[in-house]
């Protein structure tokens, strides 16, 4: 029943790409002509371990190559520089 909600929503024709209660009962509705309460949609969904989720964000210039490149390259440079004894973020 719920295979839809692992598409993203702009397949639905929402807006956005963000499941929520509200859509889901919706689409429940436009669907099977069925009313929820998405307060009780929410309690049902979260019981099944389905859990309030925000799409990853990125930037839509993101460049995977020149980023792949950027840590091939340019990172290990950078690392070299580094004072000894100076903690690294990761």
């Amino acid at each position: 029943m719920l295979g839809w909600v692992g598409e993203p929503p702009t397949a639905h024709g929402f807006d956005t790409d963000l499941w929520t209660a509200r859509r889901v009962a919706e689409l429940i509705h436009k669907t099977f002509g069925v009313r929820f309460h998405p307060h009780y949609l929410r309690e049902w969904l979260s019981m099944r371990n389905f859990t309030p989720q925000k799409p990853a964000r990125q930037a839509r210039q993101r460049n995977p190559a020149a980023i792949a490149r950027w840590v091939a390259e340019d990172w290990p440079r950078i690392q070299k520089r580094r004072p000894r004894g100076t903690p690294t973020s990761s």
